[in-house]
């Protein structure tokens, strides 16, 4: 009887230590993903994720053969979740009014609920004058946290192709901000205006990240329309029909 009081003792030991350690184990994995690091910020070398904590945008280019003008990736911080800020970013017909030289955004046609075919129109630089292009816009939820919309060319009166992504990701209570593009120019300007072009796109993305953060904190409500489309968007609503 004592051996076996001693092995049910030892036993009920045994089972309160390991689940004791199971409890502990599944709090780790829950505080690792409340605070999980984005896979973009990982990419990131230590100085440049520092630049970025502070509120620097990170450009890096790529050459490629197809085009004059280099593949751009981006990096930025935004103040607020992943779901707004994409919600903000992908307001088609909202974008002509803050986007830097944008007159003119139109949603014109859903391929599908999260596809959507936007006309646009934009200023550009001398010698350049004003362009029209179409591209279609695909959103999609890669999870609770994480986001993203990529393009596609359509048709366009200035440039032979463009593609390209851009990836919301939560990283404790703000968003990594991943943008990754290559345009085609048809123009034969476009040598000379390689530093315009990554110039330009670096001062449209730093007013278009201040907007997101300005429309969340100060137009709630605005912020809020645009998150209820994303959402209806994903549930399989097309959002622009009439």
């Amino acid at each position: 009887m004592i051996m076996k009081k001693r092995f049910l003792t030892n036993q009920t030991i045994f089972t309160h230590t390991v689940f004791k350690g199971y409890a502990a184990l599944i709090c780790l994995l829950m505080a690792y993903n409340a605070y999980a690091i984005p896979e973009s910020f990982l990419e990131l070398s230590p100085s440049e994720r520092h630049q970025l904590m502070k509120g620097d945008l990170i450009i890096k280019t790529k050459d490629i053969k197809e085009s004059t003008w280099p593949e751009v990736t981006l990096y930025g911080k935004i103040e607020t979740n992943p779901l707004l800020a994409l919600s903000v970013y992908a307001a088609y017909d909202y974008q002509k009014n803050y986007v830097p030289d944008v007159t003119k955004s139109d949603p014109i046609k859903h391929i599908t609920p999260t596809d959507v075919h936007v006309s646009y129109e934009r200023d550009l630089p001398w010698p350049l004058s004003s362009t029209k292009y179409t591209t279609g816009n695909v959103v999609s939820k890669l999870s609770e946290d994480a986001y993203s919309i990529n393009w596609y060319l359509v048709h366009s009166d200035s440039i032979a192709d463009t593609k390209g992504i851009a990836f919301f990701n939560r990283y404790k209570n703000f968003t990594i901000f991943k943008y990754k593009t290559f345009i085609i120019p048809k123009t034969v300007f476009a040598p000379l205006l390689k530093n315009n072009m990554l110039n330009d796109l670096k001062q449209s993305m730093t007013k278009i990240i201040s907007h997101i953060e300005t429309i969340t904190t100060s137009s709630p409500e605005l912020a809020n329309s645009f998150k209820e489309k994303i959402i209806n968007a994903l549930n399989g609503i097309r959002v622009y029909e009439k």
